[in-house]
């Protein structure tokens, strides 16, 4: 009979892994059974707010602790509803805060009120905070003590300023308390504890998780399927030994509860890599938000006047950056691409890859690039490995002559990824050429416009399309319609004096109708390094250059807010160009540098800071 049940038990669970596909590609997220108490600051303490911290310093994705109900509706952070005093045992809700305060952790810690114990979790913003509201004792059969619980504990979450759905998940064995949340607070996840209702019977009652222990999971393996078919979100707890563990993660569930959390993440990550697409992070760096396509900087079907070249190029996902933290030591990325493009001598990097920067000492510090080989476009690019573990801030760079479908960002299985806020702020637009496109340069965050952001904070809105930037009547109505504070650009590359003298004055004119109050920035054309020796060269660039600024210096009287800086991406040995016009990484950096005194002091006036 024994053998039957066990044979039972394992096609269920595979009927639920079946059901899932490969759970090498779930991401579970980690949390410390009252903190990371067994981590040696926590000196064994549960509960404690050293084991709190011990979670975040190990970069758990979250920390459960347990509130309990003093006599006199003080919320303190206790699992059981007693605490030992000498050889007796003091319930809770028979004593008053005051007389409870006397009794110290075991490590020594003055025991902790819920005010306490949140106000240290608020200064941890990388950490998510589990409370499990305690079910309480009414002596009148009714709900009034945990009315009280609920209440306080909101007000408390409130005053430190963590009461979100993206710091807190409730959970309990109370199904009033479960109840009420759902009620009154429905953005919350909320998961039920005691694991005597099916999924459908929690779904029923408005409550939109479950939380059992690992048991039940095993007598009812098809409850957890069944949960995450009806939306709801699937814990289970304390599961401590490798093999719940595995068949926990095997299940499906999408989060784990343990008292080893580090054997948790050790499973996890020996089941490969979890991918997440770069969507669902942070974008940053976007002129149009309003693209159907998410990695396309342009709606380009709802501009009906480009041509096939100016399309490709407004497609590319050129300036645009993802945003995010992890603490995952090893980073990948896998590309789906509609079109990648051999660019102007270009670097693979460049063109169909990725670079990776990451926040130190309040700097942005360069920290890797990848790129998929030509043969194997569809196999993930690393970008970088054998990092500390510890949380990062990171922003990656896409590739600069790519349209892409689809980006999916790798990082260890049991490590975390999270969206962060964008680090740059304002939207200025920056319109442009291949130098703006940032051609011959070696990687993607090496082009100017991302070293003045990287470098200022100020948000560059990149709309560079290499030789297509020829002030057309159709790129200014796309800029026009878009939200921006400012507008740069480097205008004059490509076009001929005589195209730019027919388009400047009716380009101003576009976006001053729906901008009539932002400035418009020119760059005249920098020194292209051709004009060394080439005589003929020489007479053309100087006199393209002249007329160029002769214009601007006309809009200037005809319209309010015209401004001209001069970009330099050149030194005194004249050897800062790749191929004669571009410049190389070192003339980006130069240029980046010279626009960014003039450009701040323009914006300055305009409250651009």
């Amino acid at each position: 009979m024994k053998q039957v049940f066990r044979q039972v038990v394992v096609w269920a669970v595979f009927a639920v892994i079946s059901s899932f596909g490969a759970f090498a590609q779930q991401h579970i997220h980690i949390v410390g059974h009252r903190g990371f108490w067994k981590a040696e600051s926590a000196a064994g303490t549960q509960n404690s707010i050293a084991s709190l911290r011990a979670a975040e310093a190990e970069s758990l994705w979250g920390s459960e602790f347990d509130v309990q109900l003093t006599k006199d509706g003080i919320p303190i952070v206790n699992h059981d509803p007693t605490i030992p005093s000498g050889a007796q045992k003091l319930r809770i809700d028979e004593y008053t805060w005051k007389e409870l305060s006397k009794l110290n952790l075991a490590n020594g810690e003055k025991r902790p009120t819920l005010d306490s114990y949140i106000a240290e979790g608020a200064k941890l913003p990388d950490i998510r905070l589990v409370v499990e509201l305690k079910r309480q004792r009414e002596p009148d059969g009714g709900h009034a003590r945990e009315e009280k619980l609920l209440s306080e504990t909101v007000s408390i979450l409130k005053k430190y300023g963590v009461f979100t759905p993206e710091r807190v998940v409730f959970i309990s064995f109370s199904l009033y308390i479960c109840e009420q949340i759902a009620e009154r607070y429905p953005a919350f996840t909320n998961q039920y504890l005691e694991g005597d209702l099916t999924p459908a019977e929690v779904k029923a009652k408005g409550i939109n998780g479950i939380d059992y222990k690992y048991k039940v999971f095993k007598k009812h393996p098809e409850w957890v399927a069944e949960a995450r078919e009806l939306g709801l979100s699937v814990n289970t707890w304390t599961v401590d030994k490798e093999e719940d563990i595995l068949q926990m993660i095997n299940l499906g569930v999408e989060y784990i509860t343990s008292d080893e959390p580090l054997l948790v993440r050790k499973l996890l990550n020996k089941r490969g890599v979890f991918q997440v697409e770069a969507s669902d992070l942070t974008l940053v760096g976007k002129l149009r938000t309003d693209t159907p396509h998410i990695y396309n900087r342009v709606d380009t079907l709802a501009y009906p006047g480009l041509n096939k070249s100016e399309i490709s190029r407004a497609r590319m996902s050129a300036g645009i950056m993802v945003a995010f933290r992890t603490n995952s030591k090893r980073i990948t990325v896998q590309t789906d691409y509609e079109y990648r493009e051999e660019a102007l001598k270009s670097s693979p990097l460049l063109y169909g890859g990725y670079d990776l920067y990451i926040r130190k000492d309040g700097k942005w510090l360069w920290a890797g690039a990848g790129v998929s080989k030509n043969n194997a476009i569809d196999q993930p690019a690393e970008i970088i490995k054998a990092m500390d573990g510890s949380m990062h801030e990171c922003l990656l760079y896409l590739p600069m002559y790519s349209i892409l479908n689809s980006v999916k960002i790798g990082i260890d299985g049991g490590t975390e990824i999270y969206p962060s806020e964008n680090p740059f702020r304002h939207r200025v637009g920056i319109f442009g050429s291949s130098f703006t496109h940032a051609a011959c340069a070696s990687r993607p965050g090496l082009s100017y416009p991302a070293i003045f952001s990287r470098e200022t904070g100020i948000n560059l809105l990149s709309l560079g399309v290499s030789g297509q930037c020829k002030l057309q009547p159709t790129f200014a109505r796309i800029i026009a319609d878009a939200d921006i504070d400012a507008l740069i650009l480097d205008a004059f590359s490509n076009p001929k004096p005589e195209e730019v003298e027919e388009r400047i004055f009716p380009f101003i004119e576009t976006i001053q109708a729906k901008h009539p109050d932002i400035p418009i920035i020119f760059q005249a054309t920098i020194y292209r390094e051709w004009r060394n020796f080439n005589t003929r060269f020489i007479k053309y660039e100087a006199d393209r250059y002249d007329r160029c600024v002769e214009l601007v210096k006309e809009a200037q009287k005809k319209y309010k807010n015209i401004y001209l800086v001069y970009p330099n991406a050149t030194d005194e040995w004249h050897d800062t160009s790749a191929d004669g016009t571009h410049p190389n990484d070192r003339g980006y950096i130069l240029w980046a540098h010279s626009i960014e005194k003039p450009v701040l002091k323009i914006l300055a006036k305009y409250g651009i800071k």
